[in-house]
């Protein structure tokens, strides 16, 4: 049984939903980020980082988010989500370092300025993590034209991650409605029976 140590609150949603899409069934530990199970000393000889999530197969032991969704698909996938040639997984794996670099990372930033700090936002630091949003928000509306997935025919893990991430964009505020093409994909995403809710 593969072991993941996060929840549906936190990035291993990605993970949770990967399973499903796959059909692999998971032993899921329910811990929330910055939690206290994540800084038990038990947890951090798995994550030396306190954080989730961290995914245990075997003596295989195995921390972030994209990195836990490329090998459950990639050992279990069938090849299911990786795309149908080396060029499409090489596109896949392109969209997902891009959904967590230009996308999520500053919704994180934004997230933590805006609902976690004390006292006031800093409005120029919100609104720089906003810029850099929106114009990855831009790439993926010219990306998305035409095209139920950001690559190939079928879901694949680039939008696994690119609707997290833009989806998260939401929950720190912002809004999808100049990007029509984003909204609607991520919509058809959160539709799909696997989708954690």
């Amino acid at each position: 049984m593969i072991t993941l140590y996060g929840s549906k609150q936190s990035r291993a949603a990605l993970n949770i939903w990967t399973a499903a899409e796959l059909g692999i069934e998971l032993d899921l530990k329910a811990y929330d980020p910055r939690s206290e199970g994540t800084q038990s000393e038990e947890y951090r000889k798995l994550n030396p980082t306190g954080k989730v999530p961290t995914l245990v197969d075997g003596d295989f032991v195995l921390t972030e988010s994209v990195a836990i969704s490329y090998y459950l698909a990639r050992k279990y996938g069938g090849g299911k989500l990786l795309g149908k040639t080396p060029e499409e997984e090489a596109d896949i794996l392109r969209w997902c370092f891009f959904g967590m670099t230009e996308i999520d990372a500053f919704a994180f930033q934004l997230m933590l300025e805006t609902k976690f700090r004390p006292g006031e936002a800093n409005e120029a630091f919100c609104e720089e993590c906003k810029y850099h949003i929106t114009n990855a928000l831009n790439v993926l509306e010219e990306a998305l034209k035409g095209r139920e997935w950001l690559v190939g025919d079928e879901i694949t893990m680039a939008d696994l991650v690119g609707i997290r991430c833009a989806g998260f964009t939401l929950y720190v505020g912002m809004s999808l409605d100049n990007w029509p093409n984003v909204a609607a994909w991520v919509k058809k995403g959160a539709e799909r029976p696997a989708y954690p809710r």
